[in-house]
């Protein structure tokens, strides 16, 4: 399983295309460096980008919850296909992005692209910057969140 860490800050061509940092490349598995899957996110403005394997978990996930024969789990999961594209690395790390994604989350010519556990949030650099939690309220977060656990997590140390 793929963990992504890091922030990194690309341009969008004239073609759409972003080059994937080899930082971020380097984290994938062999098998998954070159087919990729690019949603738009279920809750923020921006886009999800999947490696093809961890995309195919997801999915296989996804279709462990839902039984197709129920109109509105049906439904559903032709929604979550929306807004989806596979991606193919080019011999230079570039992939195109569909323009309607793009659009979809606002992103003109400058993205930020954030590393988050098993994918890669690909945000439009104004926004991700505007959406930046302060310390004091990420710390009050944390607390909110996890402050209760019997077990508590310690980031520190």
């Amino acid at each position: 399983m793929t963990t992504f860490l890091g922030e990194y800050q690309c341009n969008v061509d004239v073609k759409s295309r972003i080059m994937l940092p080899s930082a971020l490349k380097k984290q994938m598995t062999p098998a998954a460096q070159d087919r990729l899957a690019v949603r738009k996110d279920t809750f923020s403005s921006c886009l999800a980008l999947f490696p093809w394997d961890e995309w195919e978990l997801q999915i296989k996930r996804l279709r462990s919850k839902l039984n197709l024969n129920i109109r509105e789990h049906n439904d559903y999961y032709r929604d979550f296909f929306q807004n989806t594209a596979e991606l193919v690395l080019d011999n230079t790390n570039r992939m195109l992005l569909p323009k309607n994604l793009l659009g979809l989350v606002e992103i003109k010519k400058e993205v930020v692209l954030f590393g988050l556990g098993d994918k890669i949030e690909i945000w439009a650099k104004e926004k991700f910057i505007s959406g930046r939690k302060n310390d004091d309220d990420f710390a009050a977060q944390t607390e909110k969140l996890l402050g209760s656990l019997n077990d508590p997590i310690i980031f520190n140390d």
